[in-house]
């Protein structure tokens, strides 16, 4: 089992969950997710930056034995609203990698993001229209203007979204469904071939009382099923991680140093009880 393919896959998948924004004025609204809360961050939070190291295990614990190539080598920008403005990658040797830059117009919502990579050319492009408040469709680009993706969004009441996808002109490719519950809370996407008929890939999530993920089950093509449990402690952070999938299952845990506003700011993972990762973030407030 590829662990960090498995886990990135995870995170894919529920990155997408969340993409649609309805207005008010509709019968059903899914639920707004904050950026801060994406990297488990409240308050007044200005950045973040993140290093990700590699564990050895030792008679007594544990060892740093260097930085880890990661994709949580990061570096993040908020705005005073806590909407992600800027997203700064780093590789192993803490060079400046791939970055993303994000606006938002009038009323809050993503207007575009760009891929920039460390040269300054831009790799990529989203750009996302709405009609009278909700999104209507997303024209990706590649860095000669030639067009990667559209995406265009088909409501349905009470509790769903069609999302239409091309990749050349108008002919179709596919479609991706998105459901969710009478909380307005992202249950589940299922994604389906251009003519409707196969289901290529499909996620099930359910949340806790306080709308926090405690369960995924995953299906595709690809990676076949995979069913993910979540657990937290008192202050809220993700403690626990349990990954089945390819006939095994692999099971994570976390412990947590934080600062005086009650963010984590160290992080060490273990994963089947071994120690496997230790993480640093520095916070600025404004």
């Amino acid at each position: 089992m590829n662990k960090r393919k498995d886990c990135l896959k995870i995170k894919t998948l529920l990155k997408c969950l969340p993409l649609i924004l309805v207005s008010s004025c509709q019968a059903w609204s899914p639920a707004p997710e904050s950026d801060l809360l994406e990297y488990e961050l409240k308050g007044d939070v200005a950045s973040m930056r993140n290093t990700s190291y590699n564990l050895d295990s030792t008679a007594d614990g544990y060892k740093v034995t260097g930085i880890e190539t990661s994709m949580s080598n990061l570096y993040v920008e908020f705005d005073s609203a806590g909407r992600k403005t800027l997203l700064q990658r780093f590789g192993k040797d803490m060079r400046p990698g791939v970055r993303e830059e994000y606006t938002y117009n009038g009323d809050g919502q993503i207007e575009t993001k760009s891929v920039i990579m460390s040269d300054g050319a831009v790799r990529e492009k989203s750009v996302y229209s709405y009609v009278r408040g909700r999104l209507h469709s997303l024209t990706v680009t590649d860095g000669s203007d030639s067009l990667k993706k559209y995406e265009k969004y088909e409501y349905f009441p009470k509790d769903s979204i069609r999302a239409r996808l091309s990749f050349r002109g108008d002919t179709v490719n596919g479609y991706r469904v998105i459901k969710f519950d009478d909380k307005g809370r992202n249950i589940g996407i299922v994604s389906y071939t251009a003519d409707g008929r196969k289901v290529m890939s499909q996620i099930d999530v359910v949340y806790d009382s306080l709308d926090r993920r405690i369960f995924t089950k995953s299906n595709d093509l690809f990676f076949r099923e995979m069913e993910s449990k979540m657990s937290y402690n008192e202050d809220g952070f993700r403690s626990g991680l349990e990954i089945t999938g390819r006939g095994r299952t692999m099971t994570y845990s976390f412990t947590f140093r934080t600062d005086e506003a009650g963010n984590w700011i160290e992080r060490t993972t273990y994963r089947d009880g071994r120690p496997l990762r230790f993480e640093k973030r520095e916070i600025r407030y404004r």
